[in-house]
C-alpha cells in the first residue's frame, strides 16, 4: 500500500504540473522562441523532480505513520495530501521561475 501511494502521488503531481504548465504557456504566450523554449524546458524537468519528490514524500510519510499507532488508512492518506498540497505549490512556483527565466533571455 505505501508504495501504491507514492504512485498515486507521483501520477496526480503530474498531473498538477501538466495543469499549471497550461497556464504558463498562457503567460508565455508572445515571448520568443528562445526565451520561451528554455522556460518551458526548465518548467518539464521541474515538475518531474517534483513529481518524484512528492512520490518519495508520500512512500516515507506513509512508511513512518504506518509505524506508530495511527491507523493504516489515515497513515496512507495523510502524507498523500501533504505532498500533493506540496506539489501544488512547487509547480506554481517554478511556473513562476520559468516565467523569470523567460522574462529574462527576452529582454537580452
Amino acid at each position: 500500500m505505501k508504495f501504491a501511494a507514492a504512485i498515486v502521488a507521483a501520477i496526480i503531481s503530474i498531473a498538477i504540473g501538466v495543469g499549471v504548465g497550461f497556464f504558463l504557456l498562457i503567460a508565455l504566450n508572445g515571448f520568443s522562441g528562445r526565451a520561451a523554449d528554455s522556460a518551458l524546458l526548465f518548467y518539464a524537468v521541474w515538475s518531474l523532480f517534483i513529481a518524484v519528490l512528492a512520490g518519495l514524500v508520500a512512500l516515507a510519510g506513509s512508511s513512518y505513520l504506518e509505524r506508530t499507532s495511527i491507523g493504516k488508512v489515515s497513515a496512507l492518506l495523510l502524507p498523500l495530501i501533504a505532498a500533493l498540497i506540496a506539489s501544488g505549490i512547487a509547480n506554481v512556483v517554478g511556473a513562476f521561475i520559468s516565467a523569470l527565466i523567460a522574462d529574462s533571455l527576452w529582454r537580452k
